[in-house]
């Protein structure tokens, strides 16, 4: 889902230690090819696997000799270098077993038993922690010297470890209201049995004994004016006072980093501020205290200087509690006073304030793109957004669902807008918000097109109102299903990255582009498979002798053009054909059976 390579510097328990998520990559990219010296065939039980014995299983998370395998495998007690690995690999010591092999921790010559890495060696390698090289080293060594901290503060680099089992955080994902989900890179035995990349929901895994650890220190902010760079190397930053970036000075937050507020502190811009995260490393700006929360970006007057707009980017901003006077009580998420902001790609979730629960809006023009805008509250109007007082906004493929405001009637749980406020509002989804989902004080005051908004249908072009079909389920509540009305139902002159016509909400519906058309044919003692043109940088053939079975690169054959040609075998073979618009799999014979299956179209032909 995500590839991301990035190393930071950081204070460890005792030492500098380095974060190396190049690493966690490599680990996890990593191929090899099983070769007769890897494979244990016996099986000898001495005792107590943590007293010291010898145990190895058959290979039976491979199809054995000559597989190409991709992630190290898991070795119970490995702590392999990939130095280490070359030398007990290429030296055929009893390397990569199979499931797992154990081996004698008292042993001074148990580094010749086997090769590979276990889940504590794995994070030990990560944060390159001198001590895992000691065949003690394990998941009570980073419970025992490393700082536990809060769940929702669990960053890139971050690991959860158990007393028998570590992981190491890889990213939140950024569509995830909840902030409870995360993606991890982890050794596995349980018959996976090597290095593997899993999604977790955090809360099942703090329940089955799990905590959160870090290897890194933080750049501690106290009160005042902040400008220059925050990076990724010096994160997370805490924030303990109001700060603030003045008028002709620019704050710039590298990708990867989190902004912790410790206390109520607001974050006050009146001069540029550029948090432009990415799809890997999100930003996040939160609360230490998630019921206390903090006060939230507040950007005024920035639009009357020199500089050009600030901007957020793929950020999420959660936990805001604006409190107090006007207007340091509205917009609990972010504030726009005589600001332009721009804010792209970003969640604004669980924030709250009297009114403009995720965000309000006065006197000012701010541009919103592909953002989710869910779970805010606000005490009398406007739980997602409020523009109030000459005000003119732009909305673009937003999803604003599930906002609260306590009072009943016409306050626009979703949307509110009042007072010589224009909007712009397209390929927007407003649905499942209290007290109506959008309220505009004059008709003439907006432009509304091509969206999906709960129980009404507004003047304009291609709106509707039908059930969006979210997918309903963390970490991925908020994006479509196959079947939603909102897919290719945007405006018709913009298209998805996929290449279709824009869908409405935040988070497009990737279509699979139609397979290649592929026929095939038997002469001379040869197969051809013809691939239909498609645009496409190259085609890979891959066959096996069972069509539910694990299909190899099949390197018997050659492409002229778009037809590959290969020597017939005896045994009936299945092909699969991918190119980097879809893919198709056949046999070489010959009833069609036609069936989709995740989108991708399957001939079967059966002998």
């Amino acid at each position: 889902m995500r590839i991301s390579i990035f190393t930071v510097f950081i204070i460890g328990a005792t030492s500098l230690l380095s974060v190396n998520m190049n690493l966690a990559v490599d680990y996890l990219n990593m191929e090899w090819m099983v070769n007769g010296p890897n494979v244990w065939n016996n099986y000898t039980d001495t005792g107590d696997p943590h007293q010291g014995y010898t145990e190895a299983h058959p290979c039976d998370w491979v199809d054995g000799i000559g597989t190409t395998i991709t992630g190290m495998p898991y070795h119970y007690g490995g702590k392999d270098s990939f130095a280490q690995w070359d030398n007990d690999y290429v030296n055929g010591n009893n390397g990569p077993g199979a499931h797992t092999i154990h081996y004698q921790i008292n042993s001074p010559t148990s580094r010749e038993w086997a090769a590979g890495i276990d889940c504590s060696g794995f994070v030990g390698r990560c944060w390159g922690i001198s001590e895992v090289s000691i065949g003690g080293f394990g998941c009570g060594h980073i419970r025992d010297n490393y700082p536990n901290i809060a769940p929702h503060l669990v960053q890139p680099g971050d690991a959860f470890v158990a007393s028998t089992h570590a992981r190491l955080c890889y990213g939140r994902y950024e569509d995830d209201p909840t902030n409870q989900w995360v993606e991890v890179i982890e050794a596995m035995s349980d018959g996976v049995n090597k290095v593997e990349k899993n999604i977790y929901r955090i809360e099942d895994m703090i329940a089955s004994g799990f905590g959160c650890y870090s290897c890194s220190d933080s750049t501690n902010i106290s009160a005042g004016s902040v400008s220059g760079t925050w990076t990724l190397e010096d994160g997370p930053y805490l924030i303990g006072g109001d700060i603030q970036v003045d008028t002709t000075a620019t704050l710039t937050i590298e990708a990867g980093v989190n902004v912790i507020f410790t206390g109520h502190y607001k974050f006050t811009i009146y001069g540029k501020l550029l948090a432009q995260g990415t799809e890997d490393m999100n930003i996040f700006f939160t609360a230490e205290n998630t019921i206390a929360g903090w006060g939230g970006l507040r950007f005024i007057n920035n639009n009357t200087n020199e500089f050009d707009q600030s901007r957020l980017t793929h950020c999420k901003i959660e936990y805001g509690n604006a409190q107090g006077n006007w207007p340091d009580n509205v917009g609990g998420g972010i504030f726009c006073q005589y600001s332009n902001t721009i804010i792209d790609t970003c969640v604004v979730t669980n924030n709250s304030a009297l009114a403009g629960g995720g965000i309000y809006v006065n006197h000012s023009n701010p541009e919103i793109y592909y953002t989710l805008i869910s779970e805010n509250h606000a005490q009398e109007f406007g739980g997602g957004i409020a523009a109030y007082d000459n005000c003119m906004f732009f909305l673009m493929n937003n999803t604003i669902v599930d906002n609260t405001v306590d009072v009943s009637g016409n306050v626009g749980g979703g949307i509110f807008c009042d007072m010589s406020c224009w909007a712009y509002i397209v390929n927007t989804i407003v649905w499942g918000n209290t007290s109506y989902q959008v309220y505009l004080f004059y008709d003439r005051d907006y432009t509304i097109n091509y969206c999906n908004i709960e129980d009404a249908i507004y003047p304009g072009d291609g709106n509707f109102s039908s059930d969006p079909l979210f997918n309903g389920s963390d970490p991925t509540h908020y994006e479509l299903t196959s079947n939603s009305p909102c897919i290719d139902t945007g405006h018709p002159n913009y298209n998805d990255p996929d290449g279709t016509r824009s869908d409405v909400g935040a988070f497009p519906y990737f279509q699979l582009p139609e397979p290649p058309e592929v026929t095939i044919s038997i002469q001379n003692n040869q197969v051809s498979l013809a691939c239909g043109s498609v645009s496409r940088t190259s085609y890979i053939v891959y066959s096996s002798d069972d069509p539910e079975g694990t299909f190899t690169e099949d390197e018997t054959g050659s492409f002229d053009g778009n037809v590959w040609t290969a020597p017939l075998t005896d045994d009936s073979r299945f092909y699969y054909v991918t190119t980097d618009t879809g893919s198709r799999r056949e046999n070489s014979e010959v009833t069609p059976l036609s069936e989709l299956i995740n989108n991708h179209k399957r001939l079967h032909i059966q002998r």
